[in-house]
């Protein structure tokens, strides 16, 4: 059985890689003037610069959603979650 400190190390880790995945896949992370991109492959942009009057508008922003940028993020974002757990949860002999 591992030490206390050992699962408290392992959570903090988990815990840290997990934001920061979910933050490179899909928090506003590229932005200029008034046109948002959300994720490192932009499955959303909000654009307020020159909407185009559709019927997708959040406040003054045109949401522009690209389904298959966003299943590419995801599967990426489990992939690398996945590649977490393994890193954190590895055999050590």
């Amino acid at each position: 059985m591992l030490p206390p400190q050992s699962h408290i190390g392992r959570g903090v880790a988990l815990a840290v890689g997990f934001v920061v995945l979910s933050w490179l896949f899909f928090a506003p992370i590229m932005g200029f003037h008034h046109i948002i991109a959300c994720g490192i492959l932009a499955p959303v942009v909000l654009n307020g610069e020159t909407p185009q009057g559709t019927d997708l508008l959040w406040n003054e922003y045109e949401v522009r959603f690209f389904p298959g940028r966003f299943a590419v993020s995801l599967l990426l974002w489990g992939l690398g979650l996945w590649l977490l757990f393994r890193l954190v949860y590895r055999k050590r002999h």
